[in-house]
């Protein structure tokens, strides 16, 4: 409900800033017109209450610009539209509001078709076979050259987010699962949450949840659940996971989050040791570092230019690349199994008045997790991943 009730107080703005009159119907044309205004705030995450008319019209104008896939949202405007108030040639107001409501609804699972068109343009400049990673200076040529703009975060933003591998100082790469998960890539597209890429780690998680019914498991159970080819560096490192616990692979630590990288580059993230990354939005981490979070022409230009041609990585066969280390924290099983349950509740939820309830529990849930971390055992720090998304049929949703 407080979504819906933002949507409308956003669509109130759009009629105001152009002008259009809410004592009758809207055309057509006119309402396409009130709801590209409404979407290119949305995805920009502009507040549209005191912007003026030509103000408004400079932000349609814009949106192209800064969001390549616009063609493609107007088009999903269009068939929630068109899907919403069938075969009508007038809209009243309430009409609209149904139509922005759907949207709302709608947006995260149209916009995960957006994250899958991101990576694929990363793996095509993958630096080598299953790594999940790309060169800095091939990243930023795709800003210079191909026209993406979304591939111009710095390298300290890169850094802050974990998405930057740093093993080989003379040619930065960044992390491909890590960077799409990062908050450069949501959209702020409400006062009460962001819409963020699906982690795609999530699902073979659940399959080995699923199957073992075990928050840990034997080398060998989980290697006959996987049922796949493993390099044998990869079973070491699972066996020397399961020495490391005296026989056991707990399923929710940082090492088993380790492995799972190494096994599935370009779905699962690089997990950092807890303090050492902090997920920042772009604009925090320009206030509270006060470093930029996009690199300037200059910088991009630099690396692109400072690049040679480098010979493959030397890391083990299966592993893709040095980034291993023994160093383990562990998510309590309670926790692990109160997120779970919020993201099934937000799957049923979203934009509906059980969103509220969800939120209120993840608020709750925030407090549990610090007392948690309060309370350390010995077997060291607890690790703090990145479960803060709320998923919904193929977006990450996080509250803000």
């Amino acid at each position: 409900e407080m979504v819906h009730e933002e949507g409308d107080r956003r669509l109130g703005a759009a009629l105001r800033a152009l002008r259009v009159s809410t004592d009758g119907s809207l055309t057509l044309n006119q309402s396409t017109a009130v709801l590209e205004a409404y979407m290119a705030s949305f995805v920009l995450g502009v507040e549209m209450e005191d912007l003026q008319s030509s103000s408004m019209l400079e932000l349609v104008q814009e949106v192209p610009e800064q969001y390549p896939t616009w063609p493609a949202t107007q088009d999903f405007l269009q068939e929630v539209q068109a899907e919403v108030v069938e075969n009508s040639s007038m809209l009243s107001l309430q009409d609209l509001s149904q139509v922005v409501a759907a949207v709302d609804e709608r947006y995260g699972r149209w916009q995960s078709h957006e994250c899958r068109a991101l990576k694929a343009e990363l793996l095509q400049i993958e630096e080598h076979p299953r790594t999940g990673r790309v060169r800095l200076s091939d990243f930023y040529s795709m800003a210079l050259k191909g026209g993406q703009w979304q591939f111009s975060e710095s390298s300290s933003y890169l850094r802050q987010i974990g998405a930057l591998d740093e093993t080989d100082p003379q040619s930065l790469r960044v992390v491909v699962p890590n960077y799409i998960l990062g908050f450069s890539n949501c959209i702020a597209a409400s006062s009460y949450y962001m819409v963020c890429c699906i982690n795609e780690c999530d699902a073979h998680m659940e399959r080995l949840e699923t199957v073992l019914q075990a928050d840990q498991a034997t080398v060998e159970d989980i290697l006959v659940t996987l049922n796949q080819t493993v390099a044998p560096s990869l079973e070491r490192r699972l066996s020397d996971i399961a020495d490391h616990h005296g026989g056991m692979v707990p399923l929710h630590g940082r090492l088993f989050a380790q492995w799972l990288h190494h096994l599935h580059p370009h779905e699962c993230p690089y997990p950092h040791m807890s303090g050492t990354t902090s997920p920042l939005r772009p604009e925090v981490f320009e206030q509270e570092m006060g470093l930029p979070a996009e690199a300037s022409e200059e910088e991009m230009i630099q690396h692109v230019e400072a690049a040679q041609w480098r010979a493959a990585p030397t890391h083990e066969e299966g592993m893709c690349s040095n980034m291993w280390s023994m160093e383990e924290e562990l998510i309590d099983p309670a926790a692990h199994g109160l997120m779970r349950f919020l993201q099934n509740e937000h799957s049923q939820a979203f934009g509906t008045q059980r969103l509220a309830a969800a939120l209120a529990a993840l608020c709750l849930f925030s407090a549990f997790r610090s007392t948690l971390a309060a309370t350390k055992g010995e077997a060291g720090r607890r690790w703090q991943s990145d479960l803060g998304g709320l998923h919904s049929d193929g977006a990450a949703v996080y509250s803000v």
